[in-house]
């Protein structure tokens, strides 16, 4: 890759080591097919794709799991409008206590999440068990 180009942080983690996800955005730009590359800032792997799940978190799932476990980086700024979602960056060991500006999450408590939120905008039940999450 060429000496020129210029990196910009994105809110992803890299599956591979944990480091974060940086986009070109220019001297290098998108490839020929118009897709962007993406690389991680820490091991330095890159691929060139439309998006940074290439590299990322985001859509990993655990092969034969019935389970819904895919996985979504998120920066921990989203704790300031969602302190509720703590326990789901602890759950899959990330503490914004230690650092870091980006996390990851299981998509399906990020999902159950904003459904409890809808919800209660709309004055639905705001108690009972949450069936979101099951099965």
């Amino acid at each position: 890759m060429s000496k020129g180009m210029t990196w910009a942080l994105t809110d992803h983690l890299c599956k591979g080591c944990g480091g974060r996800v940086l986009r070109c955005v220019s001297g290098g730009g998108p490839t020929g097919g118009g897709n962007p590359i993406w690389k991680c800032a820490d091991c330095g792997k890159a691929a060139a794709a439309m998006g940074p799940d290439v590299l990322c978190w985001c859509g990993f799932a655990h092969k034969h799991n019935h389970n819904s476990t895919a996985y979504v980086c998120q920066p921990f700024t989203v704790l300031e409008t969602k302190p509720e979602l703590l326990t789901a960056f602890q759950a899959c060991g990330c503490d914004p206590k230690r650092g870091g500006e980006v996390g990851i999450m299981l998509e399906r408590d990020l999902r159950s999440n904003d459904e409890a939120h809808r919800r209660d905008a709309a004055g639905g039940p705001s108690g009972g068990a949450d069936c979101s999450a099951a099965g």
